[in-house]
């Protein structure tokens, strides 16, 4: 698998293998973009990385983080 890094500014689009995706807008670490492709591209939503919320300890998951010497 091959990866590319690009940057985008709010409105700058790419082409990715027939589809089209748009940066809409960047607050943070959080981005809001737009994919249009056709209706034959599958587009999973979303592909893994532990959000914080995601990392705090929690009993469903049985994962325990901490934040220097106090659990999270």
């Amino acid at each position: 698998m091959t990866k590319r890094t690009i940057e985008l500014a709010a409105g700058d689009a790419a082409l990715i293998g027939g589809a089209r995706i748009t940066l809409v807008e960047k607050s943070g670490k959080r981005a809001r973009i737009v994919i249009e492709a056709p209706s034959t591209v599958q587009i999973q939503h979303p592909i893994s990385n532990p959000s914080a919320h995601e990392c705090a300890s929690s009993p469903q998951t049985g994962k325990e983080q901490s934040h220097g010497k106090y659990p999270v």
